[in-house]
């Protein structure tokens, strides 16, 4: 990515790609490092952020509705998802999407994040937690009701999870796809709300552990953000030797490992 990146669709598809990965790593050093290293406590903290964070997601839902001026329904919050992990597993071929105005089912096959989880040790561990955290944050902040089964997930085979709108009026399936990628300024958008996605991940986190942990929960956070550099830095070398690119400030920029041009605001002239 970095100042390489092509803000066309297959470009900002990549981008999104990217996001969810980073979603991944922050899933990993923000969330699921604490439970490991904290035990009972810090998972129960940690679940606590989760949920949070689903709340204030949902909250993005609502308000992208509002604009849109379409009532809350199981599809129309998939339709308006905050987030880039729904809008690519049609884009990419890596999940499916049905339902109903009441009833939604999504089927994850082999997204991003799933990938990016897999290379860690303790992967399947880590995004268990993220979803049992953050999908009945989603679905409480939304006022509707999620049903998944965490301890199916293996990140290897289909996992479903079903978005139910009670309220809403019932009616025949079909698939559900916001097509936002046909909206190049809609999906740039989205991508740059997932950016900030990420960011809001990692604060809800860092408030919850410090909050219950104080002085520890500070440390800790400092160990999590370093540990999260590392790895960035880990990857951005192998990549760099991989592509026979030199190791400098001009390469690292050009090829940085994420969007600076269609998330970035620059200034004029520069």
């Amino acid at each position: 990515m970095g100042f390489d990146e092509r803000v066309d669709r297959a470009g900002v598809v990549q981008s999104c790609q990217d996001l969810m990965r980073f979603q991944a790593m922050f899933g990993r050093h923000f969330a699921h490092s604490l439970a490991r290293r904290l035990g009972d406590e810090g998972e129960r903290t940690i679940l606590r952020a989760l949920h949070r964070y689903g709340q204030y997601r949902a909250a993005l839902i609502e308000k992208g509705l509002e604009t849109a001026r379409v009532p809350l329904t199981a599809r129309t919050v998939i339709e308006h998802w905050d987030m880039a992990d729904y809008h690519l597993l049609l884009e990419t071929g890596v999940g499916s999407i049905e339902g109903s105005s009441r009833a939604v089912t999504v089927t994850l096959h082999d997204p991003a994040e799933w990938q990016r989880w897999r290379e860690y040790e303790a992967g399947l561990e880590i995004a268990r937690l993220y979803y049992r955290g953050v999908l009945p944050g989603l679905a409480e902040g939304l006022g509707a009701s999620v049903a998944f089964d965490a301890a199916l997930l293996d990140l290897r085979r289909p996992w479903t999870v079903t978005w139910r709108v009670e309220s809403a009026p019932d009616g025949p399936r079909a698939p559900v796809h916001s097509r936002i990628f046909d909206r190049l300024g809609d999906a740039v958008e989205m991508a740059r709300r997932t950016a900030m996605n990420n960011g809001a991940l990692y604060y809800f986190c860092a408030d919850e552990e410090t909050k219950r942990f104080d002085m520890l929960g500070e440390a800790e956070l400092r160990q999590q953000v370093r540990d999260l550099a590392h790895e960035r830095a880990d990857r951005q070398q192998t990549a760099h030797l991989a592509a026979g690119w030199d190791l400098n400030v001009k390469t690292l920029m050009d090829h940085w490992d994420g969007q600076l041009i269609s998330i970035w605001q620059f200034a004029p002239g520069l």
